[in-house]
């Protein structure tokens, strides 16, 4: 399953509303009237488990496959989101489209140094 992966736009309202460097992911098949459905994970928490944000982004989209309870999810305008490439959960590998949207949102992604795994 092929996931598409966003950044909010800087100056949107969502940008402001999660913590800084969350993994989004997007739901196309839930999406409607100019909104998408996103699941996001921030690790506000600290677990040792969702340090790097391929693990972040891995955790937001195995909640939208199995549909997980959380309050991290939301309709989101698609004006607000910026999509910065894609998340295969199969081989759990992104093909990344946008890096400088990404290093914008989240300086020390580690997809962009190198394979996220």
């Amino acid at each position: 399953m092929q996931l598409p992966v966003y950044c909010p736009k800087p100056s949107s309202p969502f940008a402001r509303a999660i913590a800084a460097g969350s993994g989004i992911v997007g739901d196309p098949n839930r999406s409607h009237d100019g909104l998408i459905l996103v699941y996001y994970e921030g690790n506000l928490y600290g677990a040792v488990n969702m340090q790097k944000y391929s693990e972040r982004v891995l955790h937001a989209a195995e909640r939208l496959a199995t549909r997980y309870p959380t309050i991290a999810c939301q309709y989101i305008p698609a004006d607000q989101l910026k999509a910065i490439g894609t998340y295969d959960r199969g081989s759990k590998g992104f093909a990344l489209s946008d890096p400088e949207a990404l290093r914008a949102w989240c300086p020390d992604a580690d997809i962009l140094t190198g394979p996220a795994r």
